[in-house]
């Protein structure tokens, strides 16, 4: 099945040391979204930078508009609370 990456990222106005109870719930269930499709099989890795700067997600889809779609479902991205950005990915040198 095809690699893809996304790299996802706070929106301007959105600082995690701000954030709102409802916006906290948001992040909790992008977390559960990406750990649920990790035990599914799809999530190959999963990570943020420690300042927030940006994560990345690296997993499988059967297509471009496959991969489109689970970011697009991610509940962070689809509450606007950060920006997404798709890419096809090679994984080089996978772990053993």
């Amino acid at each position: 099945m095809p690699t893809f990456i996304y790299r996802n990222q706070l929106v301007d106005n959105v600082q995690m040391e701000d954030i709102t109870p409802e916006q906290r719930a948001t992040f909790q269930a992008h977390l559960a979204y990406l750990m649920q499709a990790a035990r599914d099989g799809l999530v190959i890795f999963n990570g943020t930078c420690t300042n927030f700067a940006f994560g990345v997600v690296v997993f499988e889809a059967s297509s471009m508009e496959a991969a489109q779609t689970f970011m697009d479902n991610d509940p962070a991205i689809a509450a606007g609370l950060m920006m997404g950005e798709l890419h096809p990915f090679q994984v080089t040198f996978p772990s053993s």
